[in-house]
């Protein structure tokens, strides 16, 4: 199954202020460590959808995760890109459920925000917080399966339980080291203010894990150990409720799309 992952930034874009704690960083034989603070999820939602022939049933279409990103001084984000090659964040969402655990996509999120670099001077704007949405499967696969009246694969479930549990995790720091330095073979989507999304599958339940590492976007290289954060959010009491009219739903043919004539330079 392909899993989609997106990172909502749009109107959760932030200016870190003077005030605020930032993430503890130093430096040891050339290798740099970061201690973050105040990361994690932060908040967690149930999507709902609104279907039936009359539209005026309700489903789960999937969850919202907000999540907090490290906060660095600049001096320390200068030292990571100049110095340590890693230029953005690397966030891997896994799911564990029944003893069972699966990955379900990673995303990278620049350090510094494009745009932001003028004349070889660093002009720091950084990610203070973002959304990522696991949705299940019948509204994640296109835009056209999430517009069906009744859902595809016979989805009927709402979610009556969704909460954020810490649980202290195998280690506190990020550090840059060769040893941890790999090519990550999977599809790593980039921030987006497009909505794309994570598909869960056909049950969203289990324990949703947030793993960070530092990340070298052009060369597709992770470039330190994952740290796992202490946030899990958990979804539970996923239920079935009863949808009027849908029974025997089948998924309908896709209307084929009219071929469009080759332009040069388009």
């Amino acid at each position: 199954m392909r899993y989609y992952f997106v990172l909502l930034i749009a109107a959760h874009l932030f200016l870190f202020s003077s005030c605020e704690k930032k993430s503890q960083y130093s430096v040891n034989n050339a290798i740099a460590s970061i201690t973050p603070l105040n990361v994690g999820a932060e908040d967690a939602d149930v999507v709902p959808w609104t279907v039936g022939l009359l539209g005026k049933q309700k489903v789960a279409k999937g969850v919202k995760i907000k999540v907090k990103f490290p906060q660095l001084e600049t001096d320390d984000i200068e030292d990571l890109v100049n110095n340590r090659g890693a230029d953005s964040w690397l966030i891997r969402v896994r799911r564990r459920n029944m003893g069972r655990s699966e990955v379900l996509g990673f995303l990278y999120v620049p350090i510094v925000l494009p745009g932001t670099k003028e004349s070889g001077q660093m002009r720091i704007k950084q990610t203070k917080g973002g959304f990522f949405s696991v949705y299940y499967a019948a509204a994640a696969l296109s835009s056209r399966f999430e517009k069906f009246d009744c859902p595809a694969f016979d989805h009927d479930k709402w979610i009556e339980e969704i909460k954020i549990e810490k649980e202290n995790g195998p280690g506190s720091v990020i550090a840059t080291s060769p040893s941890e330095m790999e090519t990550i073979s999977a599809r790593v989507e980039a921030f987006s203010y497009s909505p794309i999304t994570l598909n869960g599958g056909r049950s969203l339940s289990g324990e949703y894990i947030i793993d960070l590492a530092l990340y070298n976007q052009s060369e597709k290289r992770k470039m330190s150990n994952y740290l796992e954060l202490e946030d899990r959010v958990i979804v539970s009491n996923e239920v079935s409720v009863p949808l009027e009219g849908c029974t025997g739903f089948k998924i309908p043919p896709k209307e084929e799309e009219k071929s469009q004539p080759f332009k040069f330079g388009r």
